[in-house]
């Protein structure tokens, strides 16, 4: 199935699921793949993130040029999406970390939903600037496989982000403890959870 390193495995796991997409999106540093970190360890979901497609392609975090960076990511998104599909097909819910911020990459995600059988639920995730600042100082950046590192990258992305309009969105604010973030998206899953009788 998938390359070790381009799936993130749960370390334990409490809450069952049934075959389901869970999409994370939003801006860098919205907290999409430590929440998708989170709910792969506390779940059975299998985390896939964009980031590592990206770095299995490129080899490095470097930025590249924009034409040849955007073309990385949409063979990313769609190297990502199969493999969700294979997960799905195997009877495994999939959590997807990706922000999907160039319009280029708005059919492509409508495509991949509409081509599932499975529910799914997208969540685009929020946080401040001063958040964000914050989070670029303290992130650790040793083994980081996301290409934006900067405050100043963060906000050139903003000035060009295309927010997802295509399919309905719920949005939630990370700036909030971690904590929080899982219970208030554990709450719009209810209805996917498995049933332990």
């Amino acid at each position: 199935m998938a390359a070790k390193s381009r799936v993130i495995r749960r370390q334990r796991m409490s809450l069952d699921f049934d075959p389901c997409i869970v999409i994370l999106c939003g801006l860098p540093f919205a907290g999409k793949t430590t929440l998708a970190q989170e709910l792969s360890r506390i779940s059975n979901f299998v985390h896939l993130d964009s980031d590592i497609y990206r770095l299995s392609i490129v080899g490095s975090s470097q930025p590249l040029p924009e034409p040849q960076e955007a073309r990385v990511m949409l063979q990313s998104y769609q190297m990502m999406h199969t493999e969700s599909y294979q997960w799905i097909k195997a009877g495994n819910p999939v959590v997807l970390a990706a922000t999907y911020w160039r319009p280029a990459y708005k059919p492509l995600l409508v495509d991949f939903l509409q081509g599932i059988t499975v529910p799914y639920r997208v969540f685009e995730l929020q946080v401040d600037d001063v958040e964000v600042r914050k989070r670029v100082e303290e992130r650790d950046w040793q083994d980081n496989p996301s290409e934006i590192k900067t405050f100043e990258q963060y906000l050139e992305i903003k000035r060009k982000f295309d927010p997802i309009t295509l399919v309905d969105k719920i949005y939630i604010n990370t700036a909030t403890s971690l904590t929080n973030t899982v219970v208030e998206v554990l709450s719009h899953l209810r209805d996917l959870q498995r049933d332990r009788q």
